[in-house]
């Protein structure tokens, strides 16, 4: 109930002050490419960027952009490769080590072990609050099982909603979030880029920014 209010809110807060647009992925005037090489091809009539995997992290960045509250809406996808498919969204960007995010990881969506497939969708807020330090500090509270996750390499759609200190994550459409946390940060706004993980490549398409403040 608590959860389905929030939504509500949400819901009547945003039209007031929306601003929408979608950049295109494509654009390479509008992207900076960070840790990976990116390559930009069309799917099914659908604009898509791929990060291919190294051993660090990496982002694709949204140039000249600061979000501060709103909603982001993307699609991603992964692999079924264990421990080597991370992907999901950066926001509150300083700079290249120093945001919050919200990633999956589709190898866990439906692992056989019960305790992993708790940690399929993942909130940090990094350098000081990575996933080893929230995991042994605050167990099952920053990392969730995803409900009727879609297969690990199947194109799956993300939608964020930050406002304030409270950050929502849905996927596919569900109305119920598969997580909901507050910000560890102090930061109220910066930068948004794609992330994949370490040793991790990722698929992204299909952006849309509703962008509040």
């Amino acid at each position: 109930m608590k959860m389905i209010l929030s939504l509500l809110l949400f819901i009547s807060w945003l039209p007031a002050t929306a601003q929408s647009f979608q950049p295109d992925l494509h654009d390479k005037k509008k992207w900076r490419t960070i840790g990976r090489k990116s390559e930009r091809k069309t799917e099914n009539n659908r604009k898509v960027v791929y990060l291919n995997d190294e051993k660090s992290g990496g982002l694709y960045l949204l140039k000249d952009f600061l979000f501060s509250e709103g909603t982001i809406e993307f699609d991603t996808k992964g692999r079924d490769i264990d421990h080597k498919s991370f992907v999901g969204l950066a926001f509150h960007i300083v700079n290249d080590t120093t945001y919050e995010a919200v990633y999956f990881r589709p190898f866990n969506f439906y692992n056989t072990d019960t305790v992993r497939r708790v940690r399929a969708v993942q909130y940090v807020s990094v350098p000081g609050h990575d996933w080893p330090i929230l995991r042994d500090s605050f167990p099952g509270k920053y990392e969730r099982r995803v409900v009727d996750a879609p297969k690990a390499e199947d194109w799956f759609h993300v939608k964020i909603i930050l406002k304030e200190k409270t950050i929502l994550v849905f996927i596919n459409g569900s109305e119920i979030p598969c997580l909901e946390v507050e910000s560890l940060s102090n930061r109220q706004s910066g930068g948004i880029a794609f992330l994949v993980g370490s040793r991790s490549d990722g698929s992204f398409a299909n952006l849309s920014i509703i962008k509040t403040q």
